[in-house]
């Protein structure tokens, strides 16, 4: 629907912008001669019969009222007396640059033509600038994803390693304690630990951060044993309750909490692997078991 918008609007410029050119043409300030063909007779094959411009004005004079008459008179002895009085040009190229100003101050923009460019544009910008925005988005939600699924390969090696029991912290208040412990053993990598999405500062390389900030949330006490459809890790959540079909999960309005991805919704990986992105209000149930706690990162 924009786009038939836009394409009427250049289209009534360029109709204003003819219209105004047409318009612009000045008129020639010399004389011209009517040029009349004649058929030649036919005892006459090569000869014309030109017509006088003395014949012509006597012609005028006739058909004309007196009145007219003395006004032209009048008219014509003014001008000669005027021409003679005015001092010559002393610029022999005065009337080109006349003709060449007149012409380009009428053929300018007006101001309903700048208006309507000003409105295409206006339109342009903020039709790209959306694109660019959701398409930001959307590779954001993608890198984010990409980022649950690492971690969720480091918890698995932890598991293996721990008896298939995932990291637990005694007493933790936030996600940062427990799944600090991945770092260096199961991952080098912190930055899996931020979203893409929100502006939470670097992790340095290496190192445990349980005193720094992530951005995701995680559901501490579960082990391989626990059913496959738990959730294991998302993003920062509104709260920290179990969640049936339809209860919100993310931000609706982009503000804090729960705003890793603004009103975009967020992702969830489960116990079995299975990453999904989800909107603010969940599609199906997240719920866990009574000794399952759900942990936010710190603010």
């Amino acid at each position: 629907m924009i786009l038939p918008l836009i394409v009427w609007l250049w289209l009534s410029v360029l109709r204003l912008r003819g219209s105004a050119v047409h318009l612009a043409v000045p008129k020639p300030s010399f004389p011209c001669k009517k040029l009349e063909l004649t058929t030649p007779n036919a005892s006459q094959p090569h000869l014309t019969t030109p017509i006088s411009e003395k014949v012509l004005r006597l012609l005028r004079l006739f058909a004309a009222p007196s009145s007219q008459v003395g006004k032209s008179s009048q008219n014509k002895v003014k001008q000669a007396r005027t021409s003679q009085n005015k001092p010559p040009s002393s610029n022999i190229f005065s009337p080109l640059i006349t003709h060449h100003s007149s012409l380009s101050t009428s053929s300018a923009f007006s101001l309903i033509e700048l208006l309507l460019v000003a409105i295409i544009l206006i339109i342009l910008a903020t039709v790209v600038g959306s694109h660019f925005t959701t398409s930001e988005r959307q590779r954001s939600l993608t890198r984010c994803r990409g980022n649950l699924q690492k971690i969720y390969l480091a918890l698995s090696i932890y598991q293996n390693d721990n008896k298939g029991l995932f990291p637990m912290v005694t007493n933790a208040q936030s996600s940062e304690a427990p799944l600090s412990l991945l770092i260096p053993r199961d991952t080098t990598s912190t930055e899996i630990f931020i979203c893409p999405g929100t502006r939470d500062e670097k992790l340095p390389s290496g190192e445990p951060f349980s005193n720094a900030v992530i951005s995701y949330a995680y559901y501490m006490g579960l082990n391989a044993s626990n059913d496959p459809a738990i959730p294991l890790l998302s993003d920062r959540q509104i709260d920290t309750l179990p969640k049936s079909s339809g209860r919100q999960v993310f931000s609706l309005d982009g503000k804090k909490p729960a705003n890793n991805h603004e009103k975009d919704g967020g992702n969830i990986i489960f116990l079995n692997g299975e990453a999904l992105t989800i909107n603010p209000k969940t599609t199906r149930d997240l719920v866990f078991p009574t000794n399952v706690t759900l942990l936010n990162p710190r603010p």
